[in-house]
C-alpha cells in the first residue's frame, strides 16, 4: 500500500459517498454529455494501437522525435457500448517539448491512408500523456470548465492506451481542431482556419502577405490549415490592420466589423481565471482562428491547456497576477480592448460570471467525480513518474496540494486564491451594457418586439425606430425583471424593412447595443426567379 494522507483520502471517499447516495445534493455543475460515441463523460474507454515493430522503433528513435512521417497502424476502441477496429490508421507523435518526454503523446489520423477518411465524423484524434501534470486531470477540467462557459471547446475524455498490447497509462483523447472541428461548431468547413504558433501576438508587420507566412522553425507562426491552395492571407492581414491601426476611439465599430469581439473577451475572462499563461495572452502562443464563413469575422479559440490550475515554468504566481494586465509584453488583442470602456467591462462581467459559475464546491465535486472515475488506470499507469518521478500517492493528492517543482498548488488551492485575488481586483462598472438583445424577427409584422438583457447598470432602456435614415419613434422598454427588459411596437407593413437601435442610459450617461443599427425585414423581397 501507499502511505497515503488519510484525511485528504477520507475527504475524498465522503464526497464519493456523496455522490452514490445523495446524487441530486452532489449534482456537478458541469455539462458533461458530449452526445459522443468516442469522447464518453462517465467511462474510461480503451484505445489499443497495433503497429510493425520496426515503426514503432522508429517513431521513438532519438533523431526522429521531431518528424511528423506518420507510420501505418490499426486503431482499436472499446467502450462499454462499442467496440470498432480502424485498419490503415496513420500513428505518429505529437506536440512540441513532450516529444523528448519518457510518455509522449501521439496523434491519430484515420485519413492518411485514405483520403476523406472518418471515424465517428473524426478525421483525427489527439492522445496526450499529461506528463507535466501529476493529477492528470487539469486539461479535462478546463476544457469540461469551458464547454460549461460557453466558449468554443474542444471534447476530451481520459482512455487506456496500449501499444503493441502493453499499457502505456492514462491518456487524455482530446479533439483535434481541423475542418470537421469548425464544421461541427459553426455549420462550415470553408473559412481560413489558422493555427497560431509560439510568437503570434497578432501586432502589425506591414501589409505584404508574405510576412506573416514567415516560418523559422520550419512551421508559420500564421498556419493557414485550410484552404493551402488559395494561401490566401489577405482577410488576416485586413483583420491585423484593423486591430492595430485603428484609433482607439472608433476601434469598437471597426473590430466588431471582422472580429468576434465579444466571444474573444470571454476566453479572455477565461484564459486568465484558469492560470493559461501559455496562451495567448501571456506566452503569444497556443491559439487558433478561424473566420466565419456566414459573416466572414474571425473567431477565436482556445487550444492546448495542460499548463493550467497551478502549473508553472515561469515563476510567476498566477493566481495573483493582476487580471488588467496579464500580458507579456505586446499583445494588441488583450491591450487594445481593454483600452475601450465597454470591452473592459465586458471583460469584468465575464470575470463575474466564471466565478459565479464554478463554485469551490462544485470543483470539489467534479474532481471526486475524476478520481472516482480514474483512480485504477492512472494508479496501473507506470509511465506517469519517467518524467518527473510522480507517484501514486502524488496523484491522489494533486487537487488538493502542490508536488513542488513546477507544479506551484494543488488545483483546489490555485482556484481558490485566484477567485479571491480576481474578486479583490475587479473594477466598478462604468457605462450601461446588454448582453443579449433578441427581437422577433423573421416574423415581425404586425409587431417588432424585444427582450434585452443587461446585467449591470441602465435606469432607462429605450428602442428607437429608424427609417430611411430617420428616426420615426422612441420606444420604451419595461424591466418586468431584474435586469431584463421587454418592449414592442407596431409596424407598418407598407414597409419593406426598417433599422433600429437599443440605447440605455445610466445617471443620465448614454450608451448604444449596437455600433450600427440592426435591420429588420418585415415583409419578403418581390424576386422572381434567378439563375446564376
Amino acid at each position: 500500500m501507499y502511505n497515503i494522507h488519510l484525511s485528504y483520502l477520507s475527504h475524498v471517499r465522503i464526497l464519493f459517498l456523496i455522490l452514490i447516495l445523495f446524487p441530486s445534493i452532489a449534482e456537478s455543475q458541469w455539462n458533461l454529455d458530449y452526445n459522443s460515441e468516442v469522447y464518453l463523460s462517465n467511462e474510461i474507454a480503451t484505445v489499443r494501437i497495433e503497429i510493425d515493430q520496426d515503426s514503432l522503433d522508429l517513431i521513438f528513435f532519438e533523431d526522429s522525435l521531431y518528424s511528423n512521417h506518420e507510420y501505418p497502424a490499426t486503431f482499436i476502441f472499446e467502450s462499454q457500448n462499442l467496440v470498432d477496429t480502424v485498419e490503415n490508421i496513420g500513428f505518429r507523435l505529437r506536440g512540441n517539448t513532450s516529444r523528448e518526454a519518457g510518455k509522449k503523446s501521439f496523434k491519430v489520423s484515420f485519413n492518411t491512408f485514405q483520403q476523406g477518411n472518418d471515424w465517428f465524423g473524426f478525421e483525427k484524434l489527439n492522445l496526450n500523456g499529461e506528463h507535466n501534470d501529476p493529477s492528470i486531470m487539469r486539461s479535462r477540467l478546463c476544457w469540461e470548465m469551458a464547454h460549461q462557459f460557453g466558449i468554443n471547446a474542444t471534447m476530451a475524455t481520459h482512455v487506456r492506451l496500449y501499444i503493441n498490447n502493453e499499457y502505456r497509462g492514462l491518456y487524455l483523447s482530446v479533439e483535434h481542431i481541423d475542418d470537421t472541428h469548425v464544421e461541427r461548431q459553426f455549420g462550415s468547413d470553408v473559412g481560413d482556419l489558422y493555427k497560431c504558433h509560439w510568437s503570434g501576438n497578432l501586432s502589425w508587420q506591414g501589409g505584404d502577405e508574405d510576412t506573416y507566412k514567415n516560418a523559422p522553425w520550419g512551421t508559420r507562426i500564421y498556419e493557414l490549415k485550410t484552404n493551402k491552395a488559395y494561401d490566401d492571407y489577405s482577410d488576416f492581414v485586413h483583420f491585423l490592420d484593423v486591430l492595430n491601426n485603428t484609433n482607439i476611439n472608433d476601434l469598437q465599430c471597426e473590430l466588431e466589423k471582422v472580429f468576434d469581439v465579444h466571444d474573444y473577451l470571454k476566453a479572455a475572462a477565461f484564459e486568465i481565471m484558469i492560470g493559461h499563461w501559455d496562451g495567448y495572452i501571456w506566452n503569444n502562443n497556443n491559439y487558433y482562428l478561424f473566420q466565419r464563413p456566414d459573416d466572414l469575422r474571425f473567431q477565436f479559440l482556445e487550444y492546448d491547456l495542460d499548463n493550467t490550475l497551478g502549473i508553472d515554468w515561469i515563476g510567476i504566481d498566477w493566481a495573483d497576477r493582476d487580471i488588467y494586465n496579464y500580458e507579456n509584453n505586446e499583445r494588441p488583442l488583450y491591450d487594445r480592448l481593454l483600452q475601450i470602456p465597454e470591452y473592459r467591462d465586458a471583460f469584468t462581467l465575464h470575470i463575474e460570471s466564471f466565478i459565479a459559475m464554478f463554485s469551490q464546491e462544485a470543483l470539489e465535486t467534479r474532481i471526486a467525480e475524476l478520481y472516482n472515475l480514474m483512480e485504477d488506470a492512472a494508479l496501473e499507469d507506470e509511465y506517469k513518474g519517467i518524467d518527473y518521478g510522480f507517484t501514486n500517492e502524488d496523484f491522489l493528492l494533486a487537487s488538493a496540494e502542490a508536488w513542488g517543482g513546477h507544479v506551484d498548488q494543488g488545483i483546489l488551492e490555485y482556484f481558490a486564491d485566484r477567485v479571491e485575488s480576481a474578486q479583490e481586483m475587479l473594477e466598478e462598472y462604468t457605462l450601461p451594457m446588454a448582453i443579449q438583445v433578441s427581437d422577433n424577427s423573421p416574423f415581425v409584422e404586425p409587431t417588432l418586439s424585444w427582450e434585452v438583457n443587461t446585467p449591470f447598470g441602465a435606469d432607462d432602456v429605450w428602442a428607437e425606430i429608424i427609417v430611411d435614415g430617420i428616426v420615426t419613434a422612441s420606444i420604451s422598454l419595461t424591466e418586468n425583471f431584474e435586469n431584463e427588459w421587454q418592449g414592442s411596437t407596431p409596424v407598418s407593413t407598407s414597409l419593406d424593412g426598417l433599422h433600429y437601435q437599443i440605447k440605455f442610459s445610466l445617471d443620465g450617461t448614454e450608451s448604444t447595443a449596437f455600433c450600427e443599427p440592426k435591420w429588420i425585414w418585415i415583409s419578403p423581397a418581390e424576386t422572381g426567379l434567378v439563375l446564376n
